[in-house]
């Protein structure tokens, strides 16, 4: 049975009616609604601290996770986890892009993406650098997805060629320098060979720092077992040993 306040008829927080949403029963829509709250990203408002695209991907997985998924849901939950200057934009869109989701995630990725960083990546092959401490593999999906972005009318051949240079030349030299010894020439292969070096770095440099030294200096060493020697029993008064002289 609907509460009350979500029978339906009646309109949602968000502003859309129970019927209205893109899914086919009440059963359908409470999960649908409970899924939101809590798989799906913040709320994105468009201050310039995030890329849109990057924010609308992780949106997009979540819609297409939730129960009785079909294509009308990301065009009509896009707003409702919108705010700020972002729905503010939408909301000045025409109905029939507003009803698009292609058409309004490609109007929103020119006024929140970032536009400026994308001519920059393009121009420069070290513009994404390996942050501290961010692991191999979440930089080369980073790459990854930057290529598919900047140069989206290459073939596929040309994108890979992009991803391999673009990744060598943003991680640590010494990796560099390693990768360029296999004659390593794909993203996947390099990646691999990376983390194995890295791996084999961080080990190296464990086992000889000065903490694991004194652990090894701290360990509990069994004592020695004392040489054995020659017992002498000690001679009583006016006793002495014989010698050569006594029996002369």
């Amino acid at each position: 049975m609907w509460p009350p306040e979500r029978e339906r008829g009646k309109a949602t927080s968000n502003g859309y009616f129970w019927d209205e949403l893109p899914f086919h029963s009440a059963s359908s829509n409470v999960n649908m609604l409970q899924h939101c709250k809590s798989d799906f990203p913040h709320v994105f408002t468009g201050d310039g601290k995030e890329d849109f695209a990057v924010w609308c991907r992780r949106f997009e997985v979540a819609v297409e996770a939730a129960p009785h998924y079909d294509e009308d849901s990301l065009a009509k939950l896009l707003p409702t986890h919108l705010g700020g200057a972002a729905f503010s934009y939408w909301d000045s869109l025409p109905d029939r892009t507003k009803r698009n989701h292609t058409a309004v995630k490609d109007k929103l990725k020119t006024v929140f993406g970032q536009t400026a960083y994308m001519s920059t990546f393009q121009s420069y092959i070290n513009a994404r650098t390996r942050l501290p401490g961010e692991a191999l593999p979440v930089f080369a999906a980073e790459i990854s997805r930057l290529v598919e972005e900047a140069f989206p009318t290459y073939g596929q051949n040309a994108k890979d060629g992009e991803k391999f240079r673009r990744f060598i030349a943003g991680i640590e030299p010494y990796l560099q320098v390693r990768c360029h010894e296999q004659g390593l020439n794909t993203l996947d292969s390099a990646l691999q060979f990376a983390i194995q070096i890295e791996n084999a770095h961080h080990a190296s440099r464990l086992f000889s720092t000065p903490n694991t030294l004194q652990s090894f200096s701290q360990t509990q060493v069994l004592p020695a077992v004392s040489p054995v020697t020659t017992t002498h029993l000690p001679t009583s008064p006016g006793v002495h040993s014989a010698t050569s002289d006594d029996f002369r």
